[in-house]
């Protein structure tokens, strides 16, 4: 995906940080994940996307495009973290249960 910034910039933007919320806007009507992703994709940083993205000669659109990379990073992330809120622990958890039903492989 891209080169080592566009990864840099995604993983400020998913961060381990991140958790499942009730969806519940704060007063000023916008999300305290969409502030840190506005803040994360800064004009220079959405400008490092770019340039990496030419530079190793990925697509903007497409399958293999950078849009697609992205949004495949944000939905893999949000379901590690939502399996991490149900199951009550991280992956590969030294703490988390051994050999139960809900055992993550």
């Amino acid at each position: 995906m891209g080169g080592p910034r566009s990864t840099a910039v995604i993983n400020t933007a998913v961060g381990k940080d991140t958790h499942v919320s009730e969806n519940q806007p704060d007063p000023d009507g916008e999300t305290a994940a969409a502030r840190r992703l506005a803040e994360a994709l800064d004009p220079s940083a959405i400008d490092a996307l770019l340039a990496d993205a030419k530079a190793a000669g990925t697509p903007i659109d497409g399958v293999d495009g950078l849009l697609n990379q992205m949004t495949k990073a944000v939905l893999e992330r949000s379901l590690q973290t939502e399996m991490t809120h149900h199951l009550g622990y991280d992956r590969d958890d030294p703490a988390g249960p051994r050999q139960s039903q809900d055992e993550r492989l």
